[in-house]
Order: structure tokens, then C-alpha cells, then sequence
């Protein structure tokens, strides 16, 4: 898996990986899956993104063309996940792996896109999956 391709959220602009198969090693301690196991790289029928947020993004950069009127309140219509990829953090939470505030690249400390707050490559999320 070419971690460094993908999105942090779901669908847009972004390769559909190849599915990956869970080795020893690759999966945290909350994991939704298990040694073995094949991660499907893309929605499949009956999955969900785990975060909603990732969902309103995602209608308002595809669907703002689309809407409905419900009782008077402009509505997105809901969008198919469904053969969609799947973005970093969705990868990260089904292996167990994803935590509070990780970002697509940690910040260098010797002055280039410095951010005091997220030095720490374990909130690296292609870093955290490079060594899964």
C-alpha cells in the first residue's frame, strides 16, 4: 500500500489501492479486523465511513450541484460510498490504529512547515502505516 497516494477522508481525487491482506504486526490493539484477514482498500456494499465528517465533506465537494428541499431546508443528497476508496483515516481506524488529532505528515522541527504541536511520528498517519 502506497500510503503517501492517498487522501486523509474517502473518495475524490485519490488511487484505488489494491486490497490488503492483515499480517502480524500491521494491526493496534482496537482493530475491527484480524491477522489474515483481507482489508478491502474501497467501500464495499453494507460499509460505512467510520467518520461522519468525511461524509459532509465529501457530499458538499461532490453533491453541491445536487440537492433536495425537505420541509423547506435545502438537503444533500446522500452519496454511495460504495467502490469508493477508502481514505488514510478510515484505513488507520479499521486496523486499530488511528488516534486523536494524527495528520496525513507530521511537520519537520528544522523550520519548514513548522508545527510545534505535531512533531511526534506517531501521529503520522502515512508514517504509521509505512511501518504496519
Amino acid at each position: 500500500m502506497n500510503a503517501v497516494s492517498c487522501n486523509v477522508g474517502w473518495g475524490g481525487d485519490q488511487p484505488k489501492m489494491r486490497d490488503s491482506v492483515t499480517v502480524e504486526g500491521c494491526l493496534g490493539p482496537n482493530a475491527k479486523l484480524n491477522i489474515g484477514d483481507t482489508q478491502p482498500m474501497v467501500f464495499k456494499v453494507g460499509e460505512k465511513p467510520q467518520f461522519e465528517l468525511e461524509t459532509k465533506q465529501v457530499l458538499k465537494k461532490y453533491e453541491s450541484g445536487k440537492t433536495v428541499v425537505v420541509d423547506g431546508v435545502k438537503q444533500y443528497e446522500e452519496v454511495s460510498c460504495v467502490g469508493q476508496p477508502k481514505g488514510l483515516r478510515q484505513i488507520l481506524w479499521e486496523r486499530g490504529l488511528w488516534k486523536e488529532n494524527m495528520v496525513q505528515k507530521v511537520k519537520k522541527e528544522d523550520g519548514s512547515n513548522e508545527d510545534s504541536q505535531r512533531r511526534d511520528d506517531s501521529f503520522d498517519m502515512t508514517k504509521v502505516l509505512g511501518n504496519s
